[in-house]
């Protein structure tokens, strides 16, 4: 069976990580979907779809990218519609992983099974306060993968921040 995970990943931390690796136990292949690729760069969603993608290729272990297909989803403001979207880019799947109320909604209509994603250390592992601690010049690196702190420094994450925080 394949499953499905959605997330924006701003940035990609070892909370994504821990949940793939959870997401595999329950099923053959997982549809990774890279959430909100067409809205304006922001302090709320910092990252480029390129640049949220290398962060998850250069994060995860390859022996598990074999079993994950990555999926780009832009936004749409009706829910409904981004489902049929959504379903219109994504192959097959029979399992829904996530934490998400308004997702969890949406499918709680259809045939697909849904389980609760699994979180590790939820307060520490989030894109927010990760975000607020590149901001701060804070121990964010403790927080994601190596793959992924090498490219929030490669493209100077602290000072795009501060340009959005500016604005």
């Amino acid at each position: 069976m394949n499953g499905l995970l959605v997330g924006r990943f701003q940035p990609f931390h070892l909370g994504h990580v821990f949940a793939i690796q959870n997401a595999l136990k329950l099923c053959e292949k997982l549809w990774l979907c890279i959430g909100s690729t067409n809205v304006e760069l922001s302090l709320r969603n910092p990252f480029s779809v390129l640049e949220r993608r290398e962060m998850i290729d250069s994060s995860i272990d390859s022996e598990l990218l074999e079993k994950i297909k990555i999926y780009e989803i832009p936004d749409v403001d009706d829910h409904k519609k981004w489902l049929q979207h959504l379903d219109s880019i994504v192959p097959t799947y029979g399992l829904v992983i996530t934490k998400d109320p308004i997702l969890e909604h949406l499918y709680s209509y259809r045939k697909e099974r849904i389980v609760d994603v699994q979180f590790t250390d939820r307060e520490k592992f989030c894109g927010t306060k990760i975000r607020d601690m590149i901001l701060s010049g804070g121990a964010w690196k403790e927080c994601v993968p190596e793959g992924t702190a090498k490219i929030l420094d490669q493209i100077d994450a602290q000072s795009r921040l501060r340009g959005m925080n500016a604005i």
